[in-house]
């Protein structure tokens, strides 16, 4: 589900390619409001942003993550997901004995604890950087006005 969240969020994206033959790669795609790299993922909207719509635009307040952070989660899931699946279809075949599946089962476990607690760290590193972030703009404006 998160896979298909992603790639909804990559598709639904409006962007401006910036490659002289006109071929926009996720590198080269620009917030078409902002002309900022849209590196951002906000989860709420489903879609790519770049860090000024995530600080001061209409995603503000939103939850969202590093568009590397999500690639690499969404990499982690699907491998964990091809395991199950080989472990299912492996039963389904009566090829694997009990200890490897409790083995491969505990595997599966760890990981996805390690995942949670690896995102968990992530998103109060990300939240923290938005907020110092935002507290610079801010004051910057408070300044300027």
């Amino acid at each position: 589900m998160a896979e298909a969240q992603a790639k909804s969020a990559l598709e639904e994206t409006k962007v401006k390619p910036k490659g002289a033959d006109g071929v926009s790669t996720l590198e080269e795609e620009q917030c078409a409001e902002h002309q900022r790299k849209l590196e951002i993922i906000c989860i709420q909207d489903r879609i790519r942003i770049c860090s000024t719509c995530a600080l001061f635009g209409q995603h503000k307040g939103h939850d969202v993550r590093m568009e590397h952070e999500v690639v690499n989660e969404l990499t982690i899931r699907t491998e964990l997901l091809i395991q199950m699946y080989q472990i299912v279809d492996d039963i389904s075949q009566n090829r694997v004995d009990q200890a490897v599946v409790s083995k491969m089962n505990s595997e599966f476990r760890q990981k996805s604890n390690e995942l949670r607690s690896q995102l968990k760290e992530k998103f109060s590193e990300l939240k923290t950087l938005l907020k110092i972030q935002e507290q610079k703009a801010e004051t910057i404006l408070k300044k300027n006005l």
